[in-house]
């Protein structure tokens, strides 16, 4: 006779879930630290370096104080999305000036500007966007969106491999634009796709790690981003190395507004 399966308790299962965003909190409070640890240092080293060279000219100071400055800039964008992140209810939302906002050129821009990342990358990877953006009137706020699609589409350069495409490709629904952003990457397994927007969820670290990944912030800012504007973002993949695709529906402005 076959055993009985044990059943697990509503109480057993809450424990475990406790459990679990305990563990990710770790990781990523782990993650954050090392992620400020690495500037900060760039930024001792570089001050130590400028007090012990004596330069008439200054040259010396001024490489210094523009690395220093690159490292103050990445530490400001990280404290940024933490503050995202960790805002309350509608907290942040209240604060934020939206106006009638043209999606379509926010898209060509971002993905004119990861043309550069992807010229800084080891690996060679193909940006394009495929067939004709339409118009996408929405009422929203440009920088927030902007940071939306940068993280989307980086993330799918990040997530490359040799050769790899990101393609954006966006159409219009009814009411709402849909916009689908597939890369033929190193995909999501899929215990993973459930929980990649969820805040300090980090996906498999070894193969993250592989990829320059840091600590995981863009994926929840991007769920955010697109709820204050009313929309919604998915993502799908069929498996590891197998690529992925998010597709990412905001509603189109009311003439109204």
């Amino acid at each position: 006779m076959a055993p009985k399966k044990t059943k697990t308790s509503p109480k057993e299962n809450g424990a475990e879930n406790i459990l679990r965003q305990e563990r990710v909190k770790a990781d990523f409070i782990a993650d954050a630290t090392h992620e400020f640890r690495t500037p900060l240092a760039i930024i001792k080293g570089n001050i130590d370096l400028a007090l012990q060279i004596e330069d008439p000219t200054g040259a010396a100071a001024k490489k210094a104080l523009r690395a220093i400055n690159k490292e103050v800039m990445h530490l400001a964008h990280l404290l940024s999305d933490l503050t995202v992140l960790t805002m309350h209810g509608n907290e942040f939302q209240n604060n934020l000036v939206f106006e009638r906002v043209d999606v379509a050129d926010i898209i060509k821009d971002m993905m004119h500007r990861c043309q550069a990342l992807v010229l800084t990358n080891d690996r060679k990877i193909t940006v394009k966007i495929i067939g004709k953006i339409p118009s996408i009137i929405v009422w929203g706020h440009a920088l927030y969106l902007e940071k939306l699609f940068l993280n989307v589409i980086n993330n799918g350069i990040t997530y490359s491999k040799q050769n790899g495409t990101v393609a954006l490709s966006a159409k219009i629904v009814k009411n709402n634009a849909v916009i689908t952003i597939k890369d033929n990457g190193i995909g999501i397994v899929k215990k993973s796709l459930p929980h990649i927007f969820e805040r300090f969820y980090r996906i498999d670290k070894t193969r993250a790690s592989q990829h320059g990944v840091g600590i995981g912030l863009g994926l929840p800012i991007s769920r955010w981003i697109t709820k204050i504007h009313g929309g919604e973002i998915t993502a799908d993949s069929k498996g590891a190395d197998k690529g992925s695709t998010f597709v990412i529906t905001l509603p189109l402005m009311k003439e109204s507004k």
